[in-house]
């Protein structure tokens, strides 16, 4: 009788658990691979930082990122609400039988009204190079060709994000990365900034084919009919006015050493705020999963998740910034100070504070309080860093920038503790009298 099949009642427990941890297990799933496809890319792209500041000098990978940082401001223009609009867009579209029915006309007219903007980061560019940064012209023209390359790969983003092809972005990211660094190792000793530019030029390209092609079915972009559509651009403005002044407010104190500092020190600090950046994307990674959860809870109960998050990014913050420090010391051979590392940790850390607190805001409706955030973040990290950059080096611009985001964990705190009380007195106020006699 040993041999006998088990219990009826056991094989339902089992089915039953199954199932129970499926939807589970396939969020799970998810999050790693949209986690992985966000970051796959950095991360390569920090392996070429390395490779050029190891082999070469801070100074080459620091002049190469002053063209970067206006390529990466332009993108971020012509990127223009692309996902979050378009998202809605594509779900409000479809419909049970055709669920794709509207991503090649919403796309295609979002990519043709986008094109026209390319205008202004190429008049960026060219100010750029004639009035301010004093680049030469193989430059300029290397960093224009980039520009509709960028334009083109980053309207993909939200195709893979929405059919969830998350395997196949990878494969194109680390395809066209490794070949930008494959390209970067052959050059050897004589590397130099047309040449590290040219080759991140026709990675982007060869990336934005492979998207192209690759996902001409969903995007209909074999029978090309996009029409400009320039309602659309009035209707992106505030997801790009929250990322825009998002972005600003995270890579002002770059921009600063860039314009005040030797290009060593800008190599240097670039390295060590993008590796910063990735660890407090880590936070996102951790809640994004929960989102739902957190809309659905009362808000007394997201201040008690928030309080576990705090404690929890803490416990995380302190490692990472030991790994981060043997990272930049064996890899990049960068030294980090006691100020400087100290300053890692507490930027680190950060996020997991306020991050809580502005999900609880777009809850309660308040999403302008969080635009308005961003904005005189931004402004306030500016002017921090045009003081103390120029006094303190790498020291100021972080130290800067971690002081305006624990200056925000007091003031998202303070905006919650006023949405709530609104939100209480609204309620009270809706609810009868029943004491009263008629």
């Amino acid at each position: 009788m040993s041999d006998a099949t088990p219990p009826a009642s056991s094989q339902h427990s089992d089915t039953g658990l199954r199932s129970r941890m499926a939807p589970w297990l396939s969020k799970a799933r998810l999050v790693l691979l949209h986690s992985f496809h966000s970051l796959v890319a950095p991360i390569l792209a920090a392996l070429i930082s390395a490779w050029v500041v190891r082999v070469h000098s801070p100074a080459l990978w620091g002049a190469f990122v002053d063209v970067l940082l206006v390529v990466q401001l332009g993108a971020h223009v012509l990127a223009f609400g692309n996902k979050e609009l378009l998202l809605r867009s594509f779900a409000t579209g479809a419909t049970k039988e055709r669920p794709d029915a509207a991503v090649a006309p919403v796309f295609q007219g979002a990519l043709a009204t986008r094109a026209v903007l390319l205008l202004g980061p190429v008049a960026a560019l060219v100010v750029a190079w004639g009035l301010y940064r004093g680049w030469p012209l193989s430059w300029l023209l290397l960093a224009v060709a980039w520009l509709p390359a960028q334009l083109l790969a980053q309207s993909h983003d939200v195709i893979i994000l929405y059919s969830r092809r998350f395997a196949a972005g990878v494969t194109v990211e680390a395809t066209a990365t490794l070949c930008t660094l494959g390209g970067v190792v052959v050059m050897g000793a004589d590397l130099t900034i047309v040449q590290l530019l040219a080759a991140f030029v026709f990675a982007g390209w060869g990336k934005a084919l492979l998207l192209s092609v690759g996902m001409a079915r969903q995007t209909g972009l074999r029978r090309w009919v996009g029409q400009i559509r320039p309602s659309w651009l009035l209707l992106a403005l505030p997801f790009f006015a929250m990322g825009l002044t998002g972005m600003l407010q995270s890579r002002v104190d770059l921009y600063v050493i860039t314009a005040l500092r030797p290009p060593s020190d800008t190599g240097r600090y670039q390295v060590l705020i993008g590796l910063l950046v990735y660890l407090q994307a880590i936070a996102n990674f951790v809640v994004l999963p929960f989102v739902q959860e957190l809309y659905r809870m009362p808000t007394t109960e997201v201040r008690r998740v928030a309080r576990w998050l705090g404690l929890g990014g803490l416990v995380f913050s302190l490692p990472a910034t030991g790994l981060l420090w043997l990272a930049l010391r064996w890899i990049w051979r960068i030294e980090l100070d006691g100020p400087l590392l100290a300053l890692s940790a507490s930027y680190v850390w950060v996020v997991w504070l306020w991050l809580p607190d502005v999900y609880t805001l777009f809850k309660l409706g308040r999403e302008r309080a969080v635009l308005l955030m961003n904005g005189g973040g931004a402004v306030l990290n500016l002017a921090l860093n045009l003081w103390l950059v120029p006094r303190y080096g790498l020291v100021g611009a972080l130290g800067a920038s971690a002081a305006v985001q624990w200056l925000s964990v007091g003031i998202y705190r303070w905006l919650v503790h006023v949405a709530m009380t609104e939100a209480q007195n609204e309620v009270q106020s809706e609810v009868p009298d029943v004491s009263r006699k008629p």
